[in-house]
Order: C-alpha cells, then structure tokens, then sequence
C-alpha cells in the first residue's frame, strides 16, 4: 500500500516541481482576487427611471392633462416645475401607432427617455413639496413619517426619498411603489458600477441563490472541467514512457494498480484545487454580500465526481496512445457525443410526449382517445391504427395551427343514451368555444352545436351515462342530440350559431356559484353526488328535478393553492393535492380519513372511478399506477404492465380497468386485473429510435445537461417542515383552525 501512496506523493511532488499546481493555485487565488472588491451597499431608493412605470404612456397623458388644471394638485405642481423645453417634450410625446414600424419605436423610445429625465430632475428639487399641493393625497407611511419631521429639517438624502415618495402619490397606480433603500454594486470601496437595484435584501438573497446555479454549472464546472482535463491529460501518458514505466515497476507493484493509483492522483489533484475554489467563493459571499450558503461546498464532491466521468476516458486514451493531445480530444468527443444524445433525447421525448395518450373514453364498440395535444383518435381495427376523429375538415386542415390553440378544449365524453360523443372546441368559423356532438355513423365526425357556457372546466359523466358540463358558475346537462341551430345569423359572410341552449339545459345550482380557477369536480358513479374542491373548500350538490342543489359546503384549509385532482366513488372522496398529498375523506361527512403520499416526489395527475363503486385508479406524474380499494380502504400499487410509462386511465362498464401506456397503447383489464383486450399499434420509426436506441444509450451515458439540474437541487433552499394546524406548511396553504 505504501508503494502506491508514494505514486500519489510523487504525483503532487511532479506536480510542484512542473509549477502546474502552483499555476493553478496562483489562478484561482487571481480569480478569488479579481471578485474579492466587489461588494453592496444599501442608499436610499430616489430617483425616477425607466421600469419605475407600469405604462409611461398612460402616465405622460395623465401629466399633459396637468397644463389645463387651476387648482393645486400633484401632477399640476410636477408641470410647474418642468422647464420649458421638458413642457414642450411632454406636449409633444405621441402613443405608439398600431402598427408601428422600426422608425416610430425608435422615436417613442427617444421621447420617452427625454420626459423620464425630466421627471429625474423634478424629483432631485427640494421644492417638490408645498401643502397646498400635496393636501389631502395619501401617501405612503414612510412619506407620513418624513412628513412629519418637517420637510425644511430633512437632509439632502432624505428629501429626495420624500420626493420619490410623492410622485408615487401624484399617479397612484401608475408609479410602482418602490422600497426603502435600494442595492449599489461598488467594487474596490470606492467606485460604484451600475445603477441602483430597487429590490429588498431577501429579494436579493433569492436572486443570487437564483444565479447561482447559472454560474455554477456554465463556468465553473465547463470551463473549470475543461482546464482541469488538459491540466491532468499528461499524467498516464508519462507514466507509461519506456524511462518512467521502467522506474515504476521497480517496485512490487502490478500494471492495473498503478493505471488506477496515477488516476487517484489526478482526481487528488484537481480536488485540492475545487476546494480551494469553492472554500474561497463562499467566504467570500459571506463576507462580501453576507449570504452564508454551505450548500456550495457540497458542490466540492460533484465536481470532483464529474471531473472522474471524463477524466476516466482521457486516461483511457492516454493508456493506449500514450498522446496528452488525443487524450484531450478524446474526452471533448466524448462530452461532445454525451451532450448530442442528451439534446436528441430531449428532442424526440418532446415528441413522443406530444403523442402520449391523455384521455380514453369508451364509446359503444369503440375507443377514442386524446392525445397530450388535445388531438382525438378512434382505434381502427381494420388498419390496426389510430385515426383522427372528432374534427371538422378545416380542423384536420388546419390541425397544426389548430393545436396550438385548442389548450382550451374539453373532453370528449360519451353519452350513451344518445350514442354521441361530447366535447368543446374551438370553432374556427367564429373563434368561439362551442358544444360539439359526433355519431359514429357520421365517422364521429363533429357538428356544432350551441356556444361552450363561460369558463368551462371538465365533462364529467353521471351514473346514467348523461353528460355533465361544470363550469365555474354553472353547471349544463347534455339532455339531447347535438345538432346544429335550425336559425342561422349571417355576419359578414360567416354563418354564426345560435345563441339557444338546445341539447344543453341548466343544471343549477340557485343562486349561481363562483368557484375559483383552481376548482376540481368530480361525481361519485354510485350515490350521484357531485362533489367541488376549490381552493381549500369543499362543496357536494345532489340533482333534484334536473337541477343540482347544493347540500353541504366545508372549508377544510384557509387556502389551498395549485389544481388539485379529485375522484368519487362509493361515499369515499379522493384529493389529489399540488404537495403530492393523497387524502381521503368521508362523502357524507366530509371528515378526514387518512393521509396518504405514495410517491413522495410526484403529485397525482389523474384519477378515475369504477362504475361499481369499489376502486379509484391513482396515476402519478411518474407515470405510476396505484388503486385504491374503498371497501378495505387500501392504496396499492396496480399489479398492471407498464409501470412508469402509464399516462391515461380509465374504467369502462362491468369495472373494466383501461391503461394506456407506451405513448400509444392501449390495454383493458378484467376486474379481476386479467388482460381482455390489448390495442397496441405498430411504433413509428422514430419512436423505435427513441425506445431502442436513443434511451438505452442515453441512460449508460454521463448527462452534461442533468449537472445543472442537479447544481440546482444543491443550492436551491431546503424544503421546509410540516407544521402544525394554524400555520403555513410551506405548501403556500394554512390548515384551519379547529377552534371556532
């Protein structure tokens, strides 16, 4: 063992005599050096400039119409106050034209600049301020406080922090409100570099940290690992030269053992030198900027890791050239193949994922399908093939410029008592989002019907199959055949829709409600309840006489923030929440019943409950499956094929379980979790590129596009505990109180 420790010492000797280490050490010192000078200081917030507005153009109005006003105001004593030359800049500033060209941005921009510097020098005259102006505008409590010890007493800093203060108050809503004291970047004590930065210490905190991993991952770890490579490529070269190899295997040691002692040295070496790098740059964030981060020494082991990847393949081309040189080469092609197959891998998973099936909807004999980019499919069986359905001929025409804006589209749902398919689209005729029916004798092709009620959210079906339209005020039922309006308005060449519900007929509740964005519905397939969760509150609603009335509304959190997942089934309630929580409540009461988090580092995509009213089928945004078994209340992984690859599920009649998973595929489930019916069409040709060459290549290379990720994760603050009930669990939501 010694003998190798000595191979190690004499590396670091070799090292030292080379200078090498020494020039490295001087680099990073002159680096250290460079940024050591760079430091803040905290000055009053003064001043006007150019992100100080929300529109300048709607400000600038505001203080033209200042020139016709008699009685002291605000913005009249600002116009005062301008010279002549800054009046006539103001009169003569123009709004940009609708459709500007180069020439008149340009020219606005120049006007613009000149009244924001007028407003500059306006705030910098201690004059500003006199009472018949300023009387009765509500400013700020710190212009209060300034106020209050008397303009005339205040010194030069202060009275130009009062006068920002007080154009804020002269265009209130105009003006961003601004913070006390603003960040100064000096750099050698003296000199100051860059205008001042309003923003607050923590907002300054969060930016660095934000950076952070920018700098981290771009130039220290490429730039330093690529010094690092050329600096240690000679080591294996020379150690295999006829003089030193001889020298070496004096001593009892074996070929193997002294390739991996000289690599061991290498990776000591340039560990020596990341520590003193690291070590230096957080001693100098904290002493410079005040922000102690030990999450940057954990950065110390990754890059020495890191540099191990690459420098392990150099070393192999220096053990078999025996060149520095093409070792070099060597691991900057390996880099080079490592990052083209990350990129091709991000590529064509993009697309794969484009085409991954998000929704599976049974309809009589046939399957239909969405798409992650809302495109409709029917499951041919003649073809053995997907084909695109449920889209009008300008849709399937127009079906690329049609995808980028169909994220507002909803379904489809079956309605089996009228054998059509339901869904809301966007209509390119009127650009209205409307009601849209297809049969399938028709191809499934679609026929507008009635315009989409306002903010629709989800189709739902009730236990009869009937579909069920919730919105964020109200809720519709499909209670007829889509078909287009008998009564057509002509407007300007294009036939609009009717205004008339038609097949939709109002399904409550009285009075209105007004559910938040963020709301989930669900319908329990056995009892019939409709549950509603929206931000933390919890809302169930029975239908009587075709209309739902609202029977029980709990708060459960004072807020709740993300879109939540939610599924009924057999009185039990399921809640998928942003923090990848799972819980369960009573559907009668209500009441919490357990909490769950199966996948830890996933949240809940989608559910889907069985017509029986025995299961809820749990998908993770890992793609993984789980069940949840009302009767025994257990939540299982799903014994079905394709784990970690599932992205849409569904149950059909008689508790038939559907699972699409490998993009495309389909596979139905008996209830006793046996395979009846599997639609799996043939892979396209890139799709067997991604699955058979690209992902197997891509998951034994290194991945240079995952260092920053990770760097991220090391730097970014810790997740915050649990609390308990009445305070913030770091979710961005507050448990309610049990106390009255």
């Amino acid at each position: 063992m010694r003998a190798y420790l000595a191979i190690i010492k004499d590396s670091f000797r070799e090292a030292l005599a080379s200078r090498i280490l020494y020039i490295m050490l001087g680099l990073i010192s002159l680096l250290l050096l460079l940024a050591a000078p760079l430091t803040y200081r905290l000055e009053l917030t003064t001043g006007v400039r150019e992100g100080d507005a929300e529109e300048w153009p709607d400000l600038i109005d505001k203080l033209k119409q200042a020139e016709a006003e008699t009685k002291p105001s605000p913005t009249r004593r600002i116009w005062t106050l301008l010279t002549a030359e800054q009046q006539k800049h103001v009169r003569d500033f123009k709004r940009l034209p609708k459709q500007p060209q180069l020439k008149d941005v340009r020219e606005f921009q120049q006007a613009a600049r000149k009244v924001i510097d007028a407003l500059d020098e306006v705030a910098k005259k201690p004059e500003l301020h006199d009472k018949p102006s300023w009387a009765g505008v509500s400013v700020s409590f710190e212009g209060r406080q300034l106020l209050g010890k008397g303009a005339e007493k205040l010194d030069s800093q202060d009275t130009l922090r009062l006068n920002r203060i007080l154009i804020e108050a002269a265009f209130p809503g105009l003006m961003r409100l601004s913070p006390t004291t603003s960040f100064q970047f000096r750099y050698s004590f003296v000199r100051d570099f860059g205008p001042p930065l309003p923003i607050t210490r923590s907002q300054f905190h969060d930016g660095i940290t934000a950076t952070l991993p920018y700098l981290v991952d771009k130039f220290l770890l490429a730039v330093g690992l690529l010094v690092a490579i050329l600096v240690t490529s000679p080591i294996i070269p020379q150690t295999f030269d006829p003089g030193s190899l001889h020298l070496l295997l004096s001593k009892p040691i074996g070929r193997s053992l002294l390739y991996l002692t000289k690599f061991a040295g290498g990776c000591a070496f340039v560990m020596l030198c990341a520590t003193y790098l690291f070590v230096g740059l957080w001693l100098l964030l904290g002493t410079r900027f005040g922000i102690w981060e030990p999450s940057i020494l954990m950065c110390i082991p990754l890059y020495a890791f890191v540099f191990a990847i690459y420098y392990s393949v150099a070393a192999l081309a220096g053990m078999f050239w025996r060149n520095a040189i093409v070792s070099v080469i060597v691991a900057v092609v390996f880099w080079g193949i490592c990052f083209g197959v990350g990129s091709l891998n991000v590529l064509l998973e993009g697309t794969i994922d484009s085409s991954r099936l998000k929704r599976v909807v049974v309809a009589g004999d046939d399957v239909v399908a969405m798409d992650a980019s809302k495109t409709p499919w029917v499951w041919d069986k003649e073809t053995n093939a997907w084909k695109i359905t449920f889209l009008t001929d300008e849709q399937k025409d127009f079906r690329f410029l049609f995808g980028l804006a169909n994220g507002r589209n909803l379904g489809p749902a079956y309605d089996p008592k009228h054998k059509q398919l339901v869904g809301a689209t966007l209509s390119l005729s009127n650009g209205q989002l409307m009601i849209v029916g297809g049969k399938k004798e028709k191809d499934w092709k679609p026929q507008e019907g009635p315009p989409a009620p306002i903010s629709p959210v989800d189709i739902l079906n009730e236990p009869d199959g009937t579909p069920l339209l919730v919105t964020n005020y109200s809720i519709q039922r499909v209670t007829g055949e889509i078909t287009p309006p008998e009564s057509k308005v002509k407007f300007l060449g294009y036939t609009l829709p009717s205004l008339k519900g038609g097949a939709l007929t109002d399904g409550g509740p009285r009075p209105a409600q007004g559910w938040g964005d963020g709301m989930a519905p669900a319908i329990d397939p056995k009892t019939g309840l409709l549950y509603i969760y929206d931000g933390g509150e919890f809302t169930t609603l029975a239908l009587q006489s075709g209309r739902y009335e609202r029977q029980e509304k709990k708060r459960i959190w004072e807020k709740d923030r993300g879109r939540p997942v939610l599924a009924a089934c057999g009185g039990t309630v399921l809640l998928g929440r942003a923090n990848g929580q799972v819980v369960i409540f009573d559907g009668k009461t209500l009441e919490t019943k357990e909490t769950l988090e199966p996948e830890k580092e996933s949240r809940v995509e989608a559910m889907a409950a069985s017509p029986s009213g025995k299961t809820i089928a749990v998908l993770f945004e890992n793609r993984r499956l789980w069940m949840y078994n009302v009767e025994e209340g257990k939540l299982e992984l799903s014994r079905v094929t394709g784990q970690r690859d599932i992205s849409a599920v569904t149950f059909a009649s008689e508790d038939r379980l559907l699972v699409a998973d490998r993009t495309d595929r389909v596979t139905e489930y008996s209830e006793d979790m046996s395979v009846s019916r599997r639609i799996s069409p043939s892979m396209s040709l890139y799709a067997q590129a991604f699955r058979y060459g690209i992902t197997p290549i891509y998951t034994i290379c290194p991945k240079p596009g995952e260092f920053y990720k990770t760097v991220t994760h090391i730097l970014a603050d810790p997740p915050k505990p649990k609390s308990a009930a009445g305070e913030d669990d770091g979710n961005g939501e507050v448990r309610a109180s049990s106390r009255g």
